[in-house]
């Protein structure tokens, strides 16, 4: 009797594990992407992109690769701002971002000369 009901704990408990493993695979996440520029619409790179959750407070580093690109990849669905600085640039920020399930948000930044 004692292993009829074993047999039948393990037969539940994997039935709910083959349920629930769909839900968990269900991605709740999205893209920011963006290109930085300069005012003559010159790529600027290596410079540096700030990405903070509004909500939690939560920041993710990336820097501008040769053609002046950032990627933050697989990023929460949320509320955000970028922050963008590259020496001999003025900072660039933007707030009020929000981030849906599987959208890849575009954010473009164009850089003025000046004081970082």
């Amino acid at each position: 009797m004692m292993r009829l009901k074993l047999g039948v704990l393990v037969l539940v408990v994997a039935a709910m594990a083959v349920i629930a493993y769909p839900a968990a695979a269900q991605s709740i996440q999205g893209n920011i992407i963006g290109t930085v520029r300069d005012k003559n619409q010159a790529v600027v790179p290596d410079a540096s992109v700030v990405l903070t959750d509004t909500d939690k407070g939560v920041t993710r580093n990336a820097v501008t690769d040769a053609n002046g690109d950032y990627h933050f990849i697989d990023v929460t669905a949320g509320h955000y701002k970028v922050d963008i600085s590259a020496p001999g640039f003025q900072s660039w920020k933007i707030s009020g971002l929000t981030l849906s399930v599987h959208q890849d948000l575009r954010v473009d930044a164009v850089l003025q000369v000046g004081d970082v």
